[in-house]
């Protein structure tokens, strides 16, 4: 994984974190974060992600 840019290490520490403990995407989605930074770009889109499943899925009637 590359990330280059100013805060890139804010959210860098989190994808890194999740590959290696093997957490999935919903994962990123509940974790509480210390205070706004750039890593919550990586919490929106995994929420996006849900979202997506939920309302577009195969659990859509």
């Amino acid at each position: 994984m590359h990330g280059v840019g100013k805060g890139a290490g804010d959210w860098m520490q989190t994808i890194i974190f999740a590959i290696t403990q093997k957490h999935k995407i919903g994962d990123l989605s509940q974790m509480i974060y210390p205070y706004p930074n750039h890593v919550t770009a990586v919490q929106r889109t995994a929420d996006l992600y849900w979202r997506e499943k939920l309302f577009n899925g195969v659990y859509q009637n």
